[in-house]
């Protein structure tokens, strides 16, 4: 999340170093012509998108459920990897 927070006040920050003329013949290419107005539509609907994407990737993170040994040994024995003595034995070992 800080290297999100980073790139967003870097982008932030770089924009506003664009400093626009105000010639009448430049204004169509300025932040205040279309043209400006449609760019900063684009920013920040690309940085809504990357603090989407950030949010869903840790909530995916946080939900993720850790396997315990006890799991991996099931999934082991279902697969016949292991026989049943195996399994008891293995399983007894595991809760001590």
């Amino acid at each position: 999340m800080k290297t999100l927070m980073t790139f967003l006040l870097t982008v932030i920050g770089l924009s506003s170093c664009v400093y626009p003329t105000r010639h009448m013949m430049d204004w169509p290419h300025t932040f205040y012509g279309f043209g400006g107005i449609a760019m900063w539509i684009i920013v920040i609907a690309l940085v809504a998108v990357i603090i989407y994407l950030a949010i869903q990737k840790e909530k995916a993170l946080k939900t993720e459920e850790k396997e315990t040994p006890l799991d991996i040994l099931k999934k082991r024995y279902a697969k016949g990897e292991i026989t049943k003595k195996e399994f008891d034995s293995m399983k007894k070992e595991l809760e001590k």
